[in-house]
């Protein structure tokens, strides 16, 4: 969660990729984890702070770029191509 929180990044594919492996962490430590030594409830609040955390930090970058811009040169001009590979 705190890799979404705190994080401040360039482009929303970075964000996507970031709150996919938190997604997945937080899944697994829900399924996995023994939650009764500290209440079945506390899982399910655990997904709200996700939750929350996932709306502000994608406020952050709704307006950035959805991959880095790749600077391309053809005859001399330059162009600018958009890559999700971002090179």
């Amino acid at each position: 969660m705190a890799i979404l929180w705190r994080g401040r990044d360039a482009n929303r594919l970075d964000w996507l990729t970031k709150a996919a492996l938190s997604v997945v962490f937080m899944l697994y430590t829900f399924l996995i984890g023994r939650w009764d030594w500290l209440g079945y409830y506390l899982g399910y609040i655990w997904w709200l702070a996700f939750a929350a955390a996932l709306v502000v930090s994608y406020r952050r970058v709704r307006d950035a770029p959805l991959a880095p811009g790749v600077p391309i040169v053809i005859n001399g001009r330059a162009l600018q191509r958009n890559s999700l590979l971002g090179r």
